[in-house]
């Protein structure tokens, strides 16, 4: 995925982050044979965003799943923010995770930028009927950072 990816998606946190709410977004793409994924789209629901979770209609996924389907893309990812430096999963965040077949990704401080994004964040994965944290030499292969990918584009539906 391009390297930017992270920048956008740290964006598009910064009002919620401004107000020390928790948000989560989707990265949308297309799944190598190898397991890596190129991120051509950040998607962010309709949701209600409060200082310790946040939380997403099924209405608001409905309406997500109708502005990427059109494309043939997949859930690759949810991200979501958290208010500290713990990036771990909660008993809420396994709850309320969208997708087994898409990546869970847990931003600290909610949601800000960092030098190096990859050591910081919680990058899970649900194996073993569990879901996993998995080490930072498993998050570099899953998540490739690639300047010949495209940049993702943004589309935030809180908007309309």
């Amino acid at each position: 995925m391009h390297p930017r990816t992270f920048e956008i998606t740290c964006a598009a946190f910064a009002d919620t982050r401004r107000h020390r709410l928790e948000c989560g977004l989707f990265w949308y793409g297309n799944k190598s044979q190898a397991g890596a994924f190129e991120v051509v789209a950040i998607v962010v629901p309709k949701q209600r965003n409060y200082e310790g979770f946040y939380f997403i209609e099924g209405e608001a996924i409905e309406e997500m799943s109708d502005h990427t389907r059109e494309f043939g893309w997949i859930n690759l990812a949810q991200v979501h923010t958290h208010p500290s430096a713990w990036v771990d999963h909660s008993t809420y965040d396994d709850d309320h995770t969208n997708s087994r077949n898409a990546l869970s990704i847990v931003m600290p401080h909610y949601g800000r930028l960092a030098t190096d994004l990859l050591k910081v964040i919680g990058v899970h994965e649900f194996l073993d009927e569990k879901w996993r944290y998995l080490t930072l030499r498993r998050a570099r292969q899953r998540i490739y950072l690639n300047p010949k990918c495209a940049l993702p584009k943004l589309i935030d539906l809180r908007m309309l």
